[in-house]
């Protein structure tokens, strides 16, 4: 039997004149009685004579040095190809250092952990002979090539479960390599499995669980959901920690309380607009049992003041979040429902959080507060020949007081407008504006003209900042992001939309997180293509084509 193990890894080679990228690739195959190594390296500099060699761990030992042979590619790239090589089992239990190179080529190194069959036959005998086996597989931890070091740390209780899934699988073995090898990957599916649930549930070392949670294999953990969007995944580790969970945990029941973790994270943490996504996809999964009837009553301002509330009670188990949820919802209803301020009303003001200070209730029949921005007569700009397309829009906008001209009678149609410019205008067009709102954008700074923009912007769930961290302001946005932005304004009214749209020459440029939102608006006429037929998705937006689009989606939201 043999093991299979893939690595991949990136080699940069620079020259003066030069500069290049090379991928370099290993596929290793690991016998129990010879340690057999095959490789490979694509590469976009050629050489003549590459080279591989083998050294032991303090690369004072050659193992083995070979040469191999290059073949170009049709992408014009180069593989370096080496014959496969074999150590036998007598080679010492360690690290190995792999190393290819050849002339022009930096030199790339790896390391390759190797155990031996003897030192893994004693190491599983051992194992299954004692009767505290996590404390053997510590022992022997070196001889099967495994770190231990976050199952050290654990709770004696949760080392118990390590050594009760050890203990109902036979690893006695009389030194075979079909039969160690055997034995060995029965103990690395039980070991594993266990190790990882131990130290997710039980460990009280954030980083530990953290890292346990990123390498899990075995336990079915959703990583590739909300999880993935979460910057810090040590609060996720946090969140458990604080559980406290017992060791008679089942594995369907870990899983769901990483998913409970994942959620009151991704309230805590992100924007209002996720926080509800995630919320109810674990109220569809029945994760959590929330009355959804009081929230469902309510208008999209107020739906997205129910989540800026929870986030600001800061709840950590997520068994609670229902009964927040279902109170925060109940006193918007109520709120809205009523006509005074007064007698009555008691049970709006009191309940959990008191230390809360609830966003105040927008009216479901009543226009939510405006941007501060005063309504002017639609101007007739002197510049907007050639641009009689977007003309009706830029005067009704003008008219509101969401566009304006440069003091002189000129809109500057043609100018490129940025991406706070244009949350400025989606802000106070759809009457978003919070004069409250607050974002932690490093490029938005408290004292800048656009920050309450943007973060009303963000707080409604329209903008999420191109990283975590950065807004992007002072970028011009991009058509493709103006049309996410406005698809998010359009999800807020309810307002259906299906994805047979416009057909573009360019379809496939078009980014996967954008695909969407283009087919929507262009399907209603929001947004059109270039006369070439192209939607050019990463070409920048003029000020006449964001009036337009913002013009016809408030043409649709308003009926």
């Amino acid at each position: 039997m043999k093991r299979k193990i893939i690595i991949a890894a990136s080699l940069l080679a620079a020259a003066s004149v030069l500069a290049s990228n090379a991928a370099l690739a290993y596929e290793i195959e690991v016998r129990t009685d010879s340690f057999s190594v095959s490789a490979s390296l694509v590469s976009d500099v050629n050489t003549e004579r590459p080279t591989i060699q083998l050294l032991n761990g303090d690369k004072t030992e050659v193992i083995y040095m070979g040469e191999g042979t290059s073949q170009t590619n049709s992408d014009y790239t180069y593989t370096f190809s080496f014959e496969t090589f074999g150590l036998p089992k007598t080679l010492e239990t360690g690290n190995y250092i792999l190393r290819i190179g050849g002339d022009g080529v930096e030199t790339k190194e790896t390391t390759i952990a190797f155990v031996n069959i003897i030192d893994k036959s004693d190491a599983l005998n051992a194992v299954n002979e004692a009767e505290d086996k996590t404390a053997a597989v510590i022992e022997n931890s070196g001889k099967l090539g495994i770190d231990t070091s976050a199952v050290e740390a654990l709770p004696d209780v949760w080392k118990d479960v390590i050594s009760d899934a050890l203990a109902g699988i036979d690893l006695s073995n009389d030194g075979t390599e079909e039969q160690v090898n055997e034995k060995y990957e029965a103990f690395l599916e039980s070991y594993t499995t266990a190790a990882e649930k131990a130290v997710i549930a039980g460990s009280d070392d954030k980083a530990a669980v953290a890292e346990a949670i990123e390498n899990s294999e075995k336990l079915g953990l959703d990583k590739e959901g909300a999880y993935s969007k979460l910057d810090d995944k040590t609060a996720v580790a946090e969140a458990l920690i604080s559980r406290d969970l017992s060791p008679d945990i089942t594995d369907d029941e870990l899983k769901d309380e990483f998913d409970g973790a994942v959620l009151v994270c991704v309230i805590n943490r992100l924007d209002h607009g996720s926080a509800r996504e995630e919320f109810e996809k674990c109220a569809k999964s029945g994760l959590i049992d929330p009355d959804m009837s009081d929230f469902n009553a309510l208008g999209e301002t107020n739906k997205a003041n129910v989540f800026k509330d929870l986030k600001k009670k800061g709840i950590t188990d997520y068994t609670k979040l229902a009964d927040a949820f279902e109170e925060i919802a109940a006193s918007y209803k109520k709120q809205n429902t009523t006509t005074g301020g007064g007698g009555g009303g008691g049970s709006t003001g009191g309940g959990g959080g008191g230390s809360v200070i609830q966003t105040p209730p927008v009216p479901d029949t009543v226009t939510p507060t405006p941007s501060p921005e005063p309504e002017t007569d639609g101007a007739a700009f002197t510049d907007m020949a050639g641009f009689e397309w977007a003309e009706e829009a830029v005067e009704e906008l003008s008219r509101r007081g969401v566009v304006n001209g440069d003091g002189s009678g000129k809109f500057n149609p043609q100018n490129f407008i940025t991406r706070e410019e244009f949350a400025k205008i989606a802000v106070t067009a759809f009457d978003l504006y919070n004069p409250d709102a607050v974002s932690s954008f490093d490029d938005v700074p408290g004292d800048a003209w656009f920050y309450t923009y943007v973060s009303s912007a963000r707080e409604s769930g329209v903008v999420t900042g191109i990283s975590d961290t950065q807004f992007g302001a002072g970028n011009n946005i991009t058509r493709q992001d103006m049309a996410v932005m406005l698809k998010r304004i359009l999800d807020m009214t309810g307002i259906s939309a299906d994805n047979g749209g416009a057909s573009f020459a360019d379809e496939e440029s078009i980014a996967d997180y954008a695909r969407e939102a283009v087919r929507a608006l262009s399907g209603l006429g929001v947004l059109n293509g270039m006369d070439d037929g192209r939607f050019a998705p990463g070409d920048s937006v003029t000020r006449a084509q964001s009036a337009k689009a913002v013009y016809e989606l408030l043409k649709i939201t308003e009926g």
